[in-house]
């Protein structure tokens, strides 16, 4: 878990508008080794055990701990161990307090009774691998070891591992970057499955792979932050194509002149997949998602590493519909397609299920997951569902409606607001099912749709909404979401810890319970923080697919009642004189890997997401960063951009963290929408 706040920028300008850009420090750990020495740790334990403290003994290949910290929080009541003192921001983990034969020296002090405590081992972006950790001390005790690379902790010293992170770069079929120290050879080696394996002592490769030779080569045209990597050339051999070759393990080795690996690392794949597939071949021009003719649909996506990709339908219950699951076929841009017009698709929900190598877990997963062109879902986002946004969802005279417009620049007078906040005051003169909803705007007696009507005409002229597409932390399921105007027994049915549970207030809202609380009082922020996570208050700031209008703010946040509501209020906003800018959020995604709420990553492990230098997902947006300078991921953004032009007539965009995005990039998509 990662979280840091973020500003919110507050000024716009037509179109596009820009953000405050964040400084933040971009710089990496680099080290190479030229020597075959074997690094082996000592077996004298750091700390003797004692019954409030654990302790991690954290060894690098560098010993160099400065800045390298564990960032430790309590939000699963299952491995909650740290004390208070003990939790951490994200900015500041906790340091070690020493340094030893076995590395860094962490304490932790702890709960009374503590069994299991939650960690990752980082500094800024840079982290060990195996993401969200957690120590179970019944079963490692409260004195362990972790080494550079590797996931797992140890209840003894380990070895420092040859084979670390992944430092390799593919940048096109035949040629490789990497940040190496010399050798007297090169390899790189392809496992089909992943588990490569090597004897730490004796540098011998132990998992039988196909090794191919590199050969040294200087890097012509590449990014300049390969600019300083070593680069090499490779022919692939007879049965392995760069099909072949992008879908299973690649790992790097350099050797000494005794033919024993001293450096060992994986290859990350980005730019050699925008080199050879979408630049190449052409996927960067192809249409992905579903695509419908009349009540038929083809169905394509970029899944040029996957190994199978399949199509799962879905009827209205959401129950898998007999006999459709259709079979997919790679074209040679790496897009996998319906290999015909699936009938009767309109209006039907769908899956893709991918079979793909993951680098960051070693394992080939087959995992299901949603659309990431989607245009409509259904309730929390589980499945993504078949629209023609041309002629569905669409409100009474959306198509003829008239469409304000603003001459100058400098003549914008803008309001940014929050759709939930503005349209959900108590006593308002509206209906309690429709406050923070997006058809509160049609209450002409609500108190906040008579106040926008009227700052229309003392000059306003564009609303700027916060984000409004469909996000990742707000329950879109009414029954499992607490309001203020819930009851506190409705809580406690979610939340059975919550510290109110035990104070016979059962009927009363949370609403009346809170105003009879002083605001800065312990009582009113422990409700609040037992609140937290089961309300809808969310700025919006954490996407989970960037195309389709956020559920929770519709009546019904299942299949096209969502895209029909926020027409509407678009339309609205736009009858009483307003443009509408909205706020899109596309550095960032809630979560990747394998987790719950992501999509991208499962897709292109590794793609989609910004690496740092050691292959680790980059975080300095807040969470797992997207990597809009690789082609596809660029395309995602302005593809989802034209929709919400053209489909919403959404007027202009303000981009958060837009300093995030390459300057290229902004400029074209400024133009495509135009287009």
């Amino acid at each position: 878990m990662e979280f840091k706040f973020k500003k919110i920028a507050r000024f716009s300008v037509p179109l596009f508008v820009a953000t405050i850009l964040f400084a933040c420090d971009t710089s990496e750990l680099k080290t190479t080794s030229d020597s075959d020495e074997v690094l082996e740790p000592s077996p004298i334990e750091s700390n003797p055990e004692v019954s409030n403290i654990a302790t991690l003994n954290y060894l690098r290949k560098d010993a160099n701990y400065d800045g390298w910290g564990l960032h430790i929080w309590n939000d699963d009541p299952n491995c909650d161990g740290a004390t208070d003192s003990a939790v951490t921001d994200w900015d500041n983990p906790l340091l070690a307090i020493s340094e030893g034969e076995n590395g860094g020296v962490y304490d932790i002090p702890l709960k009374p009774g503590a069994t299991c405590v939650t960690y990752i081992m980082h500094k800024g972006g840079e982290k060990e691998p195996g993401g969200d950790r957690q120590w179970d001390m019944q079963s490692l005790g409260k004195n362990v070891y972790l080494v550079q690379g590797k996931a797992d902790l140890s209840m003894t010293p380990s070895a420092l591992s040859v084979y670390e992170g992944t430092k390799g770069v593919l940048i096109d079929a035949t040629s490789i970057a990497w940040q190496v120290g010399s050798a007297d050879s090169y390899e790189m080696h392809y496992l089909e499955n992943g588990g490569f394996e090597i004897n730490d002592n004796t540098g011998v490769i132990t998992s039988e792979t196909i090794a191919i030779p590199l050969i040294e080569d200087a890097l012509t045209d590449v990014a300049k932050r390969y600019s300083d990597y070593a680069g090499f050339t490779f022919s692939l051999p007879e049965g392995i194509s760069i099909d072949t070759l992008v879908n299973g393990q690649l790992v790097l080795v350099a050797k000494n002149a005794q033919g024993q690996v001293f450096d060992a690392t994986g290859v990350q794949l980005a730019p050699g997949l925008d080199a050879v597939y979408a630049i190449s071949e052409g996927a960067q021009n192809e249409a992905l998602g579903a695509i419908v003719s009349g009540n038929g649909a083809s169905f394509k996506l970029w899944a040029p590493t996957a190994k199978n990709v399949s199509l799962y339908l879905y009827d209205d219950n959401l129950n898998m519909i007999p006999g459709a699951v259709l079979p997919m076929r790679r074209k040679a841009n790496g897009t996998w397609e319906t290999e015909q017009m699936v009938a009767d698709a309109l209006g039907k929900y769908y899956r893709y299920e991918v079979t793909v190598y993951h680098s960051a877990l070693d394992s080939v997963e087959t995992l299901q997951v949603t659309d990431p062109y989607s245009l409509s879902l259904s309730s929390n986002s589980l499945y993504s569902q078949v629209v023609d946004l041309s002629i569905e969802a669409k409100p009474v005279d959306w198509d003829t409606h008239i469409i304000p417009t603003v001459n100058n620049p400098e003549a914008q007078v803008i309001y940014e607001t929050h759709l939930r906040d503005l349209s959900s005051a108590p006593g308002d003169g509206g209906t309690d099912e429709l406050d923070g909803k997006y058809m509160a705007i049609t209450e002409t007696e609500r108190e906040s749709v008579k106040q926008l009507t009227s700052l229309v005409a003392n000059g306003l002229n564009v609303i700027h909404l916060m984000n409004v597409f469909d996000i990742a932390t707000v329950n879109e399921d009414p029954a499992l979401r607490v309001e203020l105007n819930d009851t506190v027994a409705k809580l406690c049915k979610l939340n059975a810890s919550a510290n109110i549970c035990d104070t016979g207030v059962g009927q009363s809202t949370i609403r009346e319970v809170l105003e009879g609380y002083g605001p800065q009082s312990a009582d009113a922020q422990a409700l609040m923080n037992d609140l937290r996570m089961l309300d809808s208050f969310n700025w919006g700031y954490d996407p989970f697919h960037y195309t389709t209008p956020e559920g929770s703010y519709a009546t019904n946040a299942k299949g096209t009642i969502r895209i029909e509501e926020f027409r509407t209020l678009i339309m609205k906003l736009h009858e009483m004189g307003y443009r509408v800018i909205m706020d899109v959020v596309y550095n960032h995604t809630n979560s990747a890997g394998i987790d719950d709420k992501s999509v991208l990553d499962k897709i292109v492990p590794g793609y989609y997401q910004r690496l740092n230098a050691s292959g680790y997902i980059e975080t300095s947006t807040c969470c797992s960063n997207t990597a809009t300078e690789n082609v596809m991921m660029g395309k995602l953004m302005t593809d989802s951009l034209v929709t919400w032009a053209k489909d919403y007539k959404v007027d202009g965009f303000r981009f958060d963290l837009m300093g995030h995005q390459p300057k290229q990039l902004m400029l074209d998509s400024l133009v495509m929408p135009l287009n």
